[in-house]
């Protein structure tokens, strides 16, 4: 299976996930790290075309992570216009 084919599979999956929902949930939200998984998963969401939220919840996190967890936020709203992003940073609760 080529990446664009796993990729149109897992963005159908996502939306049948939806649709089998008793109501069709109409938002994405994703948690990212800056990370592969993360950034993959927050991108196959946002070519749902469902409004997709991206929070980044950094909890003393190494300067560098951050950056890219900050960077893959303003990549995907540059990109989607479905998508919303949010930072909460918690290193005062923890």
């Amino acid at each position: 299976m080529q990446t664009s084919e796993r990729i149109n599979y897992i963005k159908k999956w996502i939306l049948d996930y939806c649709k089998s929902m008793p109501k069709e949930a109409e938002t994405l939200v994703v948690g990212i790290s800056g990370g592969i998984d993360s950034s993959v998963t927050s991108t196959i969401c946002a070519l749902t075309g469902k409004k997709t939220i991206v929070v980044s919840m950094p909890i003393k996190q190494i300067k560098e992570q951050q950056e890219l967890s900050l960077k893959h936020q303003d990549w995907l709203k540059n990109k989607f216009k479905n998508v919303e992003s949010h930072l909460i940073i918690l290193d005062n609760v923890f």
